[in-house]
């Protein structure tokens, strides 16, 4: 009815309350009203002011292929009213070799294996700690800060700390770059991508389903290296409060590999 047989549901809220029929317009379940402090969810959402009620999941996948695709649904009790609200969703992959990443990563771990691995001058490791404290960072400013502090032997430096370093991108985005969210995908803004949960609509899905709007269903991919290991984290929050619930759909069949 959604486009969503079977499959992986994350919510703000309680999943009993997707539960139709769409007989509230606010139906809600606040798992704490103290906004998030922990920075490596912060920096998931870096252009959300406060976030609410995250539910994450974290898996590594590895797959004999070059692209990576999925399918999902976008479903918020904010619709339609509350669109300043913003309530988010992200699907975040890292790994090496990822199309058109922008930005990478230094984790913690991997700085440590560099830090005894690689005979680096002090300057620089100062410098990658710094980037290891962070969830991640632009590639091109990274570039640049070592072009900019360490002249000719930048390119010397970036060569050998490239192993270390891996792609991160978010998939869940719109064709314009603008990311999943109740003030993304609206009847007043990119409509053709909403669906209004009304009786008028769809009688099945209004008996179905609480929520009272959905995306209709969205796809995204990215290509890989085949038979590298990536790290996914999928993450939905609230925004500015901890009121009216969102929800994200996972086709079962919608994370597979496609090959040339």
């Amino acid at each position: 009815m959604i486009g969503i047989f079977e499959g992986l549901m994350l919510t703000t809220g309680l999943a009993a309350n997707a539960v139709g029929p769409n007989d509230k317009g606010n139906k809600s379940f606040v798992g704490s009203k103290k906004a998030v402090t922990d920075p490596e969810i912060l920096s998931l959402f870096p252009k959300s002011k406060k976030l609410f009620d995250p539910c994450i999941l974290e898996f590594d996948i590895q797959i004999d292929a070059d692209t990576l695709v999925f399918n999902y649904v976008f479903a918020s009790e904010e619709f339609p009213e509350y669109l300043t609200y913003h309530d988010v969703f992200g699907f975040f992959i890292s790994g090496k070799g990822i199309a058109d990443a922008k930005d990478i990563k230094l984790s913690p771990e991997a700085f440590g294996r560099l830090s005894t691995e690689l005979d680096l001058p002090d300057a620089v490791l100062t410098e990658l700690k710094n980037i290891s404290e962070k969830p991640y960072i632009n590639r091109r400013g990274y570039v640049g800060v070592f072009r900019q502090k360490f002249g000719k032997k930048a390119g010397e430096f970036l060569k050998a700390i490239d192993p270390y370093i891996v792609d991160i991108k978010n998939l869940a985005v719109l064709p314009n770059g603008e990311e999943v969210s109740v003030a993304n995908i609206n009847h007043k803004k990119n409509a053709h991508l909403y669906r209004p949960n009304t009786l008028e609509k769809d009688p099945k899905v209004f008996k179905a389903w609480q929520y009272d709007g959905f995306s209709v269903p969205l796809q995204a991919k990215v290509q890989v290296t085949p038979n590298e290991t990536y790290h996914l984290i999928m993450a939905i929050a609230d925004q500015k409060d901890a009121s009216l619930d969102s929800a994200i759909f996972i086709s079962g069949t919608g994370i597979n590999g496609k090959k040339k």
